[in-house]
């Protein structure tokens, strides 16, 4: 429990190395990890760009029959948004994946199939991938399903979609989402109002 808590003491102050030096001691001691000394670890290696390491130790819990947690999957889901590529991890998905957001939407497949729940900032990573790539409708789907699910959207959600709209020249639709944020009771924030102006324009 010691050991767990100082892991994510040291990742959560973005002292990654340490994190992962700390964690490797609990393994010399023959110690298991629990469900936060992993999510640590995976938080570690996403922020040291090492994503297709950190999905391996998503293997790793499923081997220990340690269940992973909904901050394990967004953990994954905010290390993947680097790259796909180098060694170790899901072969299987690492060969089936060859951008961000496939890996992306595999992880929060593989989220849905092991039952783990879902929450705003599971589709704030996926709506923020997405983005990248301009996929509007998967973005409007995801945004639809986090309704049905009564996950109630925050300034991020709303500032994503607006400049996903944006980004692909939909400028009503941009204005719609802009309009919802202020509905919603929410205040936008400076990329909303950027997006907003580039759709006025």
């Amino acid at each position: 429990k010691a050991l767990s808590s100082a892991v994510s003491a040291l990742e959560k102050s973005s002292q990654w190395e340490a994190a992962l030096a700390t964690a490797s001691t609990a393994s010399g001691r023959g110690l298991s990890p629990d469900a936060a000394m992993y999510n640590s670890m995976i938080n570690a290696y996403g922020r040291a760009t090492h994503w297709i390491v950190a999905l391996s130790l998503l293997e790793e819990m499923r081997r220990k029959m340690v269940k992973p947690t909904t901050v394990t999957f967004n953990s994954l889901l905010t290390a993947s948004r680097g790259a796909v590529g180098g060694g170790g991890g899901n072969q299987d998905l690492t060969e089936s994946c060859s951008s961000s957001w496939e890996a992306s939407l595999a992880i929060f497949a593989g989220m849905n199939g092991a039952s783990v729940q879902s929450d705003r900032i599971t589709y704030n990573c996926l709506l923020s991938t997405l983005e990248k790539v301009g996929d509007v409708d998967l973005s409007w789907q995801l945004f639809q399903n986090m309704q049905s699910q009564k996950i109630s959207p925050d300034t991020r959600t709303f500032s994503v979609l607006t400049s996903t709209f944006t980004e692909v020249s939909l400028w009503e639709a941009a204005l719609d989402t802009f309009g919802s944020i202020r509905a919603a009771g929410i205040s936008p924030d400076d990329i909303s109002y950027i997006s907003a102006a580039a759709a006025c324009n």
